[in-house]
């Protein structure tokens, strides 16, 4: 898990710990906090934090935390965790921060306890720790906590500090995807589609992605879109696949941008246009996408959509070849071969077909099958 998406949990999960609601003021919560209530310090860092009546200040909310955090109180520990693992009110400390997560874990304070998970798993503020992840993220998951479930599920996927139970792992995700947790409901659709861990059921899998899709879940999405374009677990229909590849292209899924290039090139649900597949597959290309490289490698080598680029097309192999693409790698030893885009060298396009042969691909295994100096007779 990206620590970026590491912080955003932990500050969405804070800010949804408390809002207040009733009819004490701030000052209220100003005054018994003074006087040493840590529920009133907890309160009013909150204020502070969230701008409820009162302006926000991360200062003043990081302050307030630590004094009710220094008395015990779990939640504001939990809270001024997030604040020093941001660095938000405060001089950033990732091992503070830990030691703070700690504290409010060991009061049974789900969020903490997940977190804490994380810290084992990511090595944030201590050093990397599989087996002690599984145990935090088992006491948040036994609490109900849908994250600390979905993260429990994928460690069994993986046998990360726990050994590898894909049974296992069908009941965590299930349990974060019955709560609405999106990636949860993902995780378990994939495992009705592949039969891994429970029994392989397409429609069962189709209904799951839809709930994850609902969400916005784009890697459920473009699974839709797959399901309709193969008929799985639902009626093959190509204009529905298009649209939702569509969905999960303008979101900025490098595959699907690459799937709806295909739509657009061949007519598949939509009206064939190559101009806009060039458009597509450029996209993808972009984001380093091999399968996108490779396509618009072939639209400047044919001249498809863009004028013919001999060099372009070549650079578009190279990038999805030195990916280990194999179609690109045979088409890279081409190029070196023919002199297409580049100097011809037929030493390296024997070392590109070997690449590809290496994957099985049926011509360049009869490529390597060719002494180099009779490459230019066949």
């Amino acid at each position: 898990m990206k620590n970026v998406l590491f912080v955003s949990v932990l500050l969405l999960s804070m800010q949804a710990m408390f809002t207040p609601a009733w009819a004490e003021t701030v000052a209220d919560y100003r005054k018994a906090a003074m006087a040493g209530d840590a529920e009133a310090q907890f309160k009013l860092a909150v204020c502070y934090a969230t701008g409820n009546g009162v302006a926000v200040n991360a200062i003043q909310a990081a302050s307030w935390y630590k004094k009710a955090a220094d008395q015990g109180h779990a939640k504001a520990q939990y809270a001024y965790g997030v604040y020093l693992l941001r660095g938000t009110g405060v001089k950033q400390d990732t091992q503070k921060a830990f030691e703070w997560f700690e504290k409010s874990a060991e009061q049974d304070e789900a969020d903490a306890q997940f977190v804490l998970g994380l810290c084992h798993a990511e090595a944030i503020g201590v050093e990397k720790n599989p087996h002690q992840a599984v145990l935090w993220y088992t006491k948040a998951a036994q609490q109900g906590h849908a994250d600390a479930q979905h993260n429990l599920g994928w460690c069994y996927h993986f046998g990360s500090g726990v050994k590898q139970d894909h049974v296992q792992a069908v009941a965590w995700f299930r349990k974060a995807a019955e709560q609405g947790h999106s990636m949860g409901q993902h995780r378990l659709a994939w495992r009705y589609e592949h039969g891994l861990g429970v029994t392989k059921d397409l429609v069962q899998a189709f209904e799951w992605y839809q709930r994850a899709a609902e969400q916005g879940n784009v890697l459920s999405i473009r699974a839709i879109a797959l399901f309709y374009r193969n008929g799985w677990g639902v009626d093959k229909d190509l204009e529905q696949a298009f649209e939702w590849f569509k969905k999960a292209a303008e979101m900025g899924h490098a595959a699907a941008q690459d799937n709806l290039g295909w739509c657009y090139e061949t007519g598949e649900g939509v009206d064939q246009d190559i101009p806009r597949a060039v458009r597509w597959y450029r996209k993808a290309a972009l984001q380093g996408y091999p399968p996108a490289q490779y396509s618009l490698g072939l639209c400047y080598e044919k001249g498809a959509g863009v004028d013919p680029d001999a060099a372009k097309a070549f650079e578009w192999y190279r990038k999805a070849a030195e990916q280990g693409h194999a179609s690109a790698q045979y088409n890279l030893g081409l190029c070196y071969e023919n002199g297409i885009g580049v100097d011809e060298d037929i030493r390296q396009a024997m070392v590109w077909y070997l690449k590809a042969a290496l994957q099985n691909h049926d011509q360049a295994c009869k490529r390597v099958q060719i002494r180099p100096n009779q490459l230019k007779q066949k």
